[in-house]
């Protein structure tokens, strides 16, 4: 019996190393029969902790650094069994190279004339060779590979940022001791296994920039002050270069507050409010206009037209929106019409919903997943049932149009309406008021679940960094480690970069692809400046074309990459300038 029963422990354990809501749920029928059989068990030790943390809110400076340090540090300690992550998805890439580029001291890069060789998903090459996304979460990794020499401590600077500033905004709904709570909620799902802090493709930074609007905004409602109207137009201007179009969820009701305050205000009252509120936000609203106007002159040169437009046109994606339709383009390569196609069946299922009923099904359960999961969702109904549109209107509305935005997305990834997630953090905390509040005569069961809801969401933490650590180490595969799913990639282009690194001089790695090929696992991936690269990856273009490559890059040694065909890394040519004289 005991054998049977510790192998449903470490199955219910593996199946978590994919799904952390499976540990979470198992837990939530055990954390409803302590609370209410058990109501007092362990009262004393839970005490002194909501002691600690009431001493900790009225301190709220160190509470705001203490709330991201603690992320940090945590995650930093994990680093022996969970190590700085490497890029897999194309996106990842993208935002990199632009990081790389704003760490060279530019704004892009000049066009290459081996160009065609490569061409990737989600980089233009035309004006100008960079991303085609702006550049908020390039801000962060640039800062981190500047500062530490590594653009993973951007994301982990980004992801305590996000923390504090949860806790920062939530203080202008709740007492501090409850904003900690739920700046503690959010480093707890996001902060440690999320994929915001295990990858580079983003969540942490739009996530700060929502809050910072958030709080400034409440703060601005209650009394204007010029320092809230900066961290306004600081919060706009990262979220317009992060997630602009799911920024606008979080600006639009903000600024529809702030009107309605100003219009009900006496005469007096409104010239304070323009000065303290609406100029400064004004001008840092206007300045934050014209250096993104500026940055797309240099990249597309257009002042008005976004790189994202640029690569539409030239490949015909994203095709994000409905009243985005599939464009007539041609594609040099077998990868990138693969990726094509993929977004006009994607672009298929976003026109057709009920069509496609069971992947939006799908989607959603995926962001509450991410957002909510079985235990908080308990505390969310009664924030509906608290009247939370009276009491947290901001909060809720917010939220709405969060969601009511991703049903209109071709894709529903949590970080895409990350602007939100404050928001979201925001209505946990006052549905678990409600709940605690919501009879005074099961105070103490209400409590108490509160109370072990806590501490098992901190035990599904612990058990992803102990006990599944050892499980990912040995499955040979990376993932993007979310508190709702896991993402598996190839470590085979990485395996292959570490080892080219080693060997002296410069290399030009061409990549073949076999027909089995899966347009995700892109290799062909560079820096900023191709040129000076230790590494440079090519596509294969056929023999004429790969040798005008080697000759470009004559000082190189030059490798053949097969990705499903073991060796995975050979040489190419073994003389590589004898063949290029040969051929003269």
């Amino acid at each position: 019996m005991a054998r049977l029963f510790s192998l449903l422990l470490f199955a219910i354990f593996a199946a978590a190393l994919r799904d952390l809501n499976l540990l979470e749920a198992a837990g939530l029928p055990l954390v409803i029969a302590i609370s209410l059989v058990f109501p007092r068990l362990a009262a004393r030790p839970f005490n002194r902790v909501e002691a600690a943390a009431r001493w900790l809110g009225r301190r709220p400076t160190l509470a705001i650094f203490g709330a991201g340090a603690v992320v940090i540090i945590i995650r930093l300690m994990l680093l022996p069994w969970f190590a700085v992550p490497f890029p897999i998805i194309t996106d990842e890439y993208s935002h990199l190279l632009l990081a790389d580029t704003l760490a060279h001291g530019r704004l892009t890069n000049p066009p290459h004339p081996m160009w065609q060789h490569f061409e990737t998903i989600h980089v233009i090459f035309h004006p100008t060779y960079n991303s085609m996304y702006l550049p908020g979460q390039a801000f962060f990794l640039a800062a981190g590979k500047l500062i530490v020499g590594s653009p993973w401590a951007g994301v982990l600077l980004s992801t305590g940022l996000m923390t504090s500033a949860i806790f920062w905004t939530l203080c202008a709904w709740f007492p501090n001791r409850w904003a900690l709570l739920g700046s503690v909620l959010a480093g707890l799902r996001w902060g440690i296994h999320s994929y915001w802090v295990n990858s580079y493709w983003g969540g942490a930074v739009p996530a700060f920039a929502g809050a910072l609007i958030l709080g400034a905004s409440m703060r601005l409602y209650k009394q204007p002050r010029a320092r809230h109207a900066l961290v306004l137009g600081v919060g706009c201007f990262l979220v317009a270069t992060s997630r602009p179009f799911e920024g606008f969820v979080v600006i639009l009701p903000c600024f529809v507050l702030l009107l309605a305050g100003f219009i009900r205000s006496p005469s007096a009252v409104r010239s304070l409010i323009l000065r303290r509120t609406i100029l400064p936000v004004a001008a840092v609203g206007l300045l934050s206009g014209l250096w993104i106007a500026y940055y797309c002159w240099r990249v597309t040169g257009d002042p008005f037209r976004l790189p994202y437009q640029v690569n539409q046109e030239m490949y015909g994606w994203p095709m994000t929106l409905p009243f985005f339709h599939p464009m007539p383009v041609s594609h040099r390569h077998a990868e990138m019409a693969g990726y094509y196609r993929w977004e006009a069946e994607e672009h298929q299922k976003l026109v057709h919903p009920l069509k496609y009923a069971d992947r939006n099904l799908l989607d959603i359960v995926t962001l509450w997943s991410f957002y909510a999961g079985p235990i908080l969702s308990v505390f969310l109904l009664f924030a509906i049932r608290g009247r939370a549109w009276r009491r947290a209107g901001l909060l809720f509305c917010v939220v709405l149009l969060a969601l009511g935005v991703a049903s209109i997305e071709q894709s529903r990834y949590p970080h895409y309406i990350a602007p939100a997630a404050a928001a979201a953090v925001g209505l946990t905390v006052y549905g678990i008021r409600v709940f605690i509040a919501r009879d005074s005569r099961s105070r103490a069961w209400r409590v108490a679940m509160v109370r072990w809801s806590l501490v098992w969401l901190v035990m599904v933490v612990l058990a992803r960094s102990s006990v599944l650590a050892d499980l990912a180490a040995r499955s040979g595969r990376s993932g993007y480690i979310s508190w709702c799913c896991s993402r598996e990639g190839s470590t085979l282009r990485k395996e292959a970069a570490e080892e080219l690194s080693k060997i002296p001089g410069k290399h030009l790695v061409i990549v073949r692809y076999g027909p089995a090929h899966h347009w995700m696992d892109e290799w062909v991936h560079n820096d900023a400046d191709i040129d000076a690269s230790k590494v440079v990856w090519a596509r294969d273009l056929g023999t004429a074309d790969n040798l005008a490559l080697i000759r470009y890059f004559h000082d190189r040694t030059v490798w053949l990459a097969t990705p499903e065909e073991p060796p995975v890394l050979r040489s190419y040519i073994e003389r590589p300038t004898q063949a290029v004289a040969a051929e003269r």
